[in-house]
């Protein structure tokens, strides 16, 4: 049977990394190959974790220039369908500036897999919610 809680424990460590800006651990809470999906782009695949992390690194570079982030926090994970080895969860989630002041919010669907007996998010599907967010799930929304 699942575990709930290691589907959403899998999500946090995602987002300590991502805030840490640290590759390996950035790397290890995804499954690949990884899938994203924002608001007006197609679905991009990453098939490996260093393709993955040319753009994301990119990315959250030009987050902290083009916005002013500091770092991102869950706000809401709500499991909305769950096997034994996928579990679809429901998320917000803000992106935030060195004072922890809000400036934009993104909501979407996360999809966490079970592989070699490792829960990790696998695909991202998130739109902007609110406010200031120039790129989103590894793609940018500022082209459109």
């Amino acid at each position: 049977m699942s575990d709930p809680n290691l589907v959403i424990q899998s999500l946090n460590q995602f987002i300590d990394a991502f805030n840490k800006f640290d590759k390996n651990q950035i790397l290890s809470n995804l499954h690949f190959p990884h899938a994203t999906h924002s608001e007006s782009n197609d679905p991009r695949v990453y098939e490996t974790g260093n393709e993955f992390w040319n753009f994301v690194s990119h990315q959250i570079n030009e987050m902290k220039k083009l916005e002013g982030w500091s770092h991102s926090t869950l706000d809401k994970t709500e499991i909305i369908n769950i096997t034994n080895n996928t579990a679809h969860v429901l998320v917000e989630f803000s992106r935030r500036d060195s004072n922890g002041i809000a400036y934009g919010m993104a909501g979407g669907i996360w999809i966490v897999t079970k592989k070699n007996n490792k829960w990790a998010l696998q695909a991202r599907s998130v739109f902007p919610k609110s406010g200031k967010i120039s790129y989103l799930a590894g793609q940018n929304l500022s082209k459109k």
